[in-house]
């Protein structure tokens, strides 16, 4: 019997969830990330251009099947989990979301900032 299958991009599971298609998704966005990174010479493209790139490129891998797979994410459940002000309060609990966590890599990496450098002066930065 088949555990999961794989339909115009997505995995489905037999149980229902899509860890599997977002664990599939991200290692799809962080090859892309790679891909652009490696081509991609920060000192001679502005900030703005290198992000419209990452927004035409990596965004839709990425964001591929969002509405099939979001509702696994961390944002979705703490908005709708009873102490929601309180959670969403903790935004380090937003960031552990895979398309987040590529995002902040990107960023760190066109800011050339340490990889562990904190994520709120990374955004404050960015705008």
């Amino acid at each position: 019997s088949t555990k999961s299958y794989k339909y115009l991009g997505i995995i489905f599971s037999l149980t229902g969830n899509f860890k599997e298609a977002c664990r599939y998704l991200k290692i799809r966005g962080l090859r892309g990330l790679m891909a652009l990174r490696r081509d991609l010479d920060v000192r001679v493209i502005s900030k703005e251009a290198a992000l419209r790139l990452f927004d035409a490129l990596i965004s839709p891998i990425v964001g591929y099947g969002a509405p099939i797979w979001l509702v696994e994410c961390n944002i979705v459940k703490l908005s709708i989990a009873p102490e929601t002000e309180q959670a969403l309060s903790s935004p380090s609990k937003v960031w552990d979301d895979f398309h987040e966590k590529i995002h902040l890599s990107f960023l760190k990496w066109l800011l050339g900032v340490h990889h562990k450098t904190f994520n709120a002066p990374i955004y404050a930065d960015i705008g």
